[in-house]
C-alpha cells in the first residue's frame, strides 16, 4: 500500500504542474480506487482531462464492448462526464495518435476566449430554461464575461448573489 500512496502523491504533484492530465485505466482491471482518487483531484483542480483505457488489445473484442465499458466508466467516474474516453494500447500503439490529437484539441479549447455577446446569449438561454428562485427571489444574470483561460473562468454579475447556490458557482 505504501507504493500506491506514493504513486498517488507523485501523480498529484504532476497534476499541479499540468494543464491537461491523462488518467490511464487498465482495461483488464477497470477503475481502481487510486484511479478514481487521482481523477477526482484532476477535476477539483480544473485541469483538462482524458480517460485513456489502456491494454484494450487484451479485452475480448465483442460487439459493443467499447459502449459497455464507456457506460461503466461514466457511472464510476460520473464527475468527469466531460472527459473524452479513448481506448488505447501502449503495446500495439492502438489509437496513440488519437490520444495526442485529443490533447491538442483540449489545449485549444482551454485557450479559447468566448465572446461576451455569445456567452451572455448562452447564459440567458440556460437561465430561462432553469430559473433559480429562492425565498421568493428570482436570480437574474445581469451579464457575464470570461475572466481568464487555462482554466476557462467566467464571472457572472447577478441581482441577488446571496441566493446563488455553491453548485452554480462551480
Amino acid at each position: 500500500q505504501g507504493i500506491e500512496a506514493y504513486s498517488v502523491l507523485r501523480a498529484m504533484r504532476a497534476i499541479e504542474r499540468a494543464d491537461i492530465a491523462i488518467v490511464v485505466i487498465d482495461a483488464v482491471a477497470g477503475v481502481a480506487a487510486q484511479d478514481a482518487h487521482v481523477a477526482g483531484y484532476i477535476h477539483e483542480s480544473a485541469k483538462g482531462c482524458i480517460l485513456a483505457v489502456n491494454k484494450w488489445d487484451l479485452v475480448q473484442q465483442e460487439p459493443r464492448a467499447g459502449d459497455r465499458y464507456r457506460t461503466t466508466m461514466r457511472r464510476e467516474l460520473a464527475f468527469l462526464d466531460y472527459a473524452p474516453i479513448l481506448f488505447v494500447s501502449a503495446a500495439t500503439k492502438l489509437h496513440v495518435t488519437r490520444l495526442l490529437d485529443r490533447v491538442l484539441a483540449i489545449a485549444d479549447e482551454r485557450d479559447r476566449r468566448v465572446p461576451t455577446s455569445e456567452l451572455n446569449e448562452f447564459i440567458r438561454s440556460v437561465a430561462a430554461a432553469h430559473p433559480l428562485t429562492q425565498r421568493g427571489k428570482t436570480l437574474k444574470v445581469l451579464y457575464a464575461t470570461q475572466a481568464s483561460v487555462r482554466p476557462p473562468t467566467f464571472v457572472l454579475f447577478v441581482n441577488e448573489p446571496s441566493i446563488v447556490h455553491f453548485s452554480y458557482r462551480r
